[in-house]
C-alpha cells in the first residue's frame, strides 16, 4: 500500500489538531488529556520548537500536584493558560488546554469547538482496531483465522525464509462432542486445543482454519526443534484425552512452498485420522 493510500494513524490525526491549536494561540504546549477518577488515562502533547516535552512528567504527577489547567477550566483571556473540559461519562473527563499562551486577547472558542471531535476520533480508532482484530482472529479462541492465513500467503517472501514447518491438527469427533455433551462443551474442547497449540508454538502462527481444524506455521526453526514442538504438543493433547486429535506435519528448507507444506501436513493428518477411526 502506498503512503498516499495508507490510513493515517490516530497519533497523526490528533497531533495535527493540537498543532493547529498551538499555532492559533501561539502557545508553548497544547494537551489533550482524558482523566478517569482523577488519574490520567490518555495524554497527547504538542509543543513549540525547542521546547522540551513534558508529557511523561505530567502523566506521573499525583492528582494534588497537577497544574491548575488540569483541575478546572481557565477561560480568562488574560491568563497564561487556557483550558476547557468535556464530561465523557460519569467517571471520565476530557481536557483540552493551551499552556503558555503568547498571543493575548484570545478566547477559548476554538478549544470548545475542537474538544468534542478528539474523543470521537479516539473511539472510532478503537472500533477500527477492534474490527481489524476480529477480521484476522477467531472470535472463539483468539488465535488467527483463515483470513489471516490468506494474508500471510499474500505477504510472505518464501525466499527470505530459512526453513518453514507446518502442522495440521484435527479434533477427532467434534460433531459427536457437540451432539452428546452440547455445543458449549464442544467449544471448550476447541478452545483448549487452541490454548495448547499457542502454548507450545509461541514462536509460530496458530490458525483455526475450520471448526475442528488448526494449522500451525513455524518459520526458521530447525527440523529437530520443530518436530520436538510437534511431539510435545501432541503428548499434551493426548494427556488431556486419548485420541483427541489427529496430526500431520511437514518441514522444508529448499524452494519453500508455504501452501504446499500446509497441504502435505494436512494429507498426513488425514491419513492418521483414518488410522484412528479404524482403531
Amino acid at each position: 500500500m502506498s503512503d498516499r493510500k495508507k490510513p493515517r494513524s490516530l497519533s497523526e490525526i490528533v497531533n495535527d489538531v493540537l498543532r493547529a491549536v498551538r499555532d492559533y494561540y501561539d502557545s508553548e504546549y497544547v494537551y489533550y488529556i482524558e482523566k478517569e477518577y482523577g488519574d490520567i488515562e490518555t495524554i497527547f502533547e504538542w509543543c513549540a520548537e525547542n521546547v522540551p516535552w513534558q508529557r511523561d512528567k505530567i502523566k506521573m504527577l499525583p492528582e494534588e500536584q497537577q497544574p491548575k489547567w488540569m483541575k478546572q477550566e481557565i477561560t480568562n483571556s488574560t491568563e497564561a493558560d487556557y483550558s476547557v473540559s468535556l464530561q465523557l461519562d460519569e467517571n471520565t473527563v476530557a481536557i483540552l488546554a493551551a499552556v503558555g499562551v503568547h498571543r493575548g486577547g484570545c478566547d477559548v472558542g476554538l478549544l470548545r469547538t475542537v474538544i468534542p471531535y478528539i474523543p470521537q476520533a479516539i473511539t472510532l480508532h478503537k472500533l477500527q482496531k477492534q474490527q481489524e482484530y476480529l477480521s484476522y482472529h477467531d472470535n472463539l479462541t483468539g488465535v488467527l483465522n483463515r483470513n489471516s492465513f490468506v494474508a500471510y500467503l499474500d505477504h510472505v517472501e518464501p525466499e527470505e525464509l530459512k526453513t518453514l514447518g507446518a502442522l495440521s491438527v484435527d479434533i477427532n469427533g467434534l460433531k459427536n462432542f457437540n451432539k452428546e455433551f452440547g455445543r458449549d462443551y464442544g467449544d471448550e474442547v476447541v478452545t483448549r486445543v487452541g490454548e495448547v497449540l499457542s502454548e507450545y508454538f509461541h514462536n509460530g502462527n496458530v490458525y483455526r482454519m475450520t471448526g475442528d481444524e488448526y494449522l500451525v506455521l513455524v518459520e526458521n526453526a530447525s527440523y529437530e526443534d520443530f518436530t520436538q514442538q510437534v511431539h510435545s504438543a501432541y503428548t499434551k493433547l493426548e494427556n488431556i484425552s486419548l485420541g483427541l486429535v489427529s496430526v500431520g506435519y511437514a518441514w522444508g528448507k529448499v524452494d519453500i512452498d508455504v501452501n504446499g507444506l500446509g497441504i502435505s501436513a494436512e494429507n498426513m493428518m488425514r491419513e492418521e485420522k483414518k488410522k484412528d477411526y479404524k482403531n
